[in-house]
């Protein structure tokens, strides 16, 4: 009798962490659905806003553009710059949206 009142809390425990995996995984699912669909095919101020913001400062930066003065959402260190520009140095920021990342 003592086994099963020690086996029953550790059951409920492991369908408690059972079904809050699952649900967590199903919110991700949907959230990541929604950004992935935002990132690529929003074409409103809304989509893709930090990489459209990253890209800007990347092409301002690297033009040799004062990007603390003109850009006001240009916070990152000069060093980020350059370490982002693999990813974001391209001619159209739609190549970038689809293929640069």
């Amino acid at each position: 009798m003592t086994e099963s009142v020690k086996v029953m809390p550790a059951l409920n425990s492991l369908k408690i962490k059972a079904s809050l995996i699952v649900t967590m995984a199903i919110i991700a699912t949907i959230r990541l659905t929604y950004e992935f669909n935002r990132l690529l095919w929003q074409t409103d101020e809304n989509g893709a806003i930090d990489l459209k913001q990253r890209y800007e400062e990347v092409t301002a930066w690297f033009s040799s553009q004062l990007i603390y003065s003109e850009i006001f959402t240009a916070v990152y260190p000069p060093a980020s710059y350059l370490m982002l520009r693999p990813f974001l140095d391209y001619k159209s920021f739609t190549y970038v949206r689809f293929f640069g990342q």
